[in-house]
């Protein structure tokens, strides 16, 4: 793919509370917005152990092709984001579709 996703968009963070040394943490990632050249995760760190949130936060990112350029994103990409990883059959699918300059 020509085109790169970079994160050059108002990002923000906010901690409730400080991880420990040895806290097992998942980071779950989610899209927040999706349009046609942007789109934004949010993100929450969890805790393992109780299930409590210590940290959340939002990054934005725009597609550009190789020249630092918008773009829109390719076709089947935004689709492919939304889609749940575990209900696919991935088989030998090419995951990240080739875009074709603008």
């Amino acid at each position: 793919m020509s085109g790169s996703a970079s994160a050059n968009r108002p990002s923000r963070q906010t901690s409730h509370l400080a991880a420990k040394s040895g806290d097992v943490l998942t980071v779950r990632t989610h899209i927040t917005e999706l349009r046609r050249r942007s789109l934004r995760f949010g993100y929450e760190i969890v805790r393992e152990s109780d299930g409590v949130v210590i940290a959340e936060g939002e990054t934005g990112h725009v597609v550009t092709d190789g020249n630092s350029r918008v773009r829109s994103m390719p076709p089947g990409f935004a689709e492919l984001l939304l889609s749940n990883p575990f209900e696919r059959d991935d088989g030998d699918i090419e995951l990240v579709p080739e875009m074709s300059p603008e």
